[in-house]
């Protein structure tokens, strides 16, 4: 009699939006940050061993713990950061996608590339802020150049970004030492130190506020369902939905002096934290 083994998180995963494609084998996970013309290796996680309810898996790199919710089916699973409210979608692929059998080079050109391709792909918002995202981009490309610096790079990109207000955006230059971000009139009352201070100590407990109100709330309806936030956001191949829970935020990042500046769009993003 044959045993009928479970299916393997093993092969290849795309997000719904934000651009990701996971590779998994065996204990390693290895990200990819991907749009139609760029494809940019991103993090590589580890599996932990450790069996935790309600998992299928959890990855873990630095600081960053990631998990694949027990449940879905073989080809559909959803993805969890710690630290964030919502989740991601991911949908199995059966390869790579084309573009990332020559992984876009780490020029300043091509990151400009792969900075204006993932907003054209990613962000929901251009209608609302009244911006022709294509115009703004070929207006700014003439600007960098194979000797552009990863400091003048950050002065573009802010530039192209900073007039949308946004606070689910942001440009993170660690190198550098240098951030672009917006925050909202009055977040500075429970918003101290650096940003990843209110990540670790000043969100968690904030949420675990709603939780608590949340729980309760579930017990006097008798409800089941969880509380979550909806945003409109673009997946892939279509042009736009309102889907809930998945909030979209995106990061730009400075690696080196060659990968001057590359996007970060996070999993599950919330008005919260940092997702990949």
């Amino acid at each position: 009699m044959t045993s009928l083994q479970p299916p393997t998180l093993d092969g290849v995963w795309r997000s719904q939006g934000y651009g990701h494609v996971l590779e998994i084998k065996g204990p390693t996970l290895k990200a990819f940050e991907v749009t139609t013309t760029t494809c940019v290796p991103g993090l590589t996680a580890q599996r932990d061993a450790t069996s935790v309810p309600g998992r299928e898996a959890t990855f873990k790199t630095g600081g960053q713990v990631f998990f694949v919710r027990a449940g879905g089916s073989a080809d559909h699973k959803v993805v969890h950061s710690e630290g964030s409210a919502s989740d991601v979608r991911i949908d199995r692929l059966a390869r790579l996608p084309e573009v990332c059998s020559h992984p876009t080079p780490n020029t300043p050109m091509d990151n400009f590339e792969v900075f204006s391709r993932t907003w054209a792909e990613h962000y929901i918002s251009f209608d609302l802020k009244k911006t022709d995202w294509a115009e703004l981009v070929e207006a700014n490309r003439p600007k960098v150049t194979s000797a552009t610096t990863p400091e003048e790079l950050f002065d573009i990109f802010e530039g192209m970004i900073k007039p949308f207000n946004d606070t689910h955006t942001f440009i993170n230059a660690p190198e550098l030492k240098r951030e672009f971000r917006v925050l909202k009139p009055g977040t500075d009352r429970v918003f101290k130190g650096s940003f990843q201070d209110f990540r670790s100590k000043t969100m968690p407990a904030l949420l675990a506020i709603t939780d608590r109100a949340s729980s309760r709330r579930r017990s006097a309806s008798g409800a089941t369902t969880r509380f979550s936030t909806a945003i409109w956001t673009r997946p892939p191949d279509t042009s736009g939905s309102c889907r809930s829970p998945t909030i979209p935020a995106t990061e730009a990042l400075a690696q080196g002096s060659q990968r001057s500046m590359r996007h970060w769009t996070r999993f599950s993003r919330t008005p919260r934290s940092r997702r990949w």
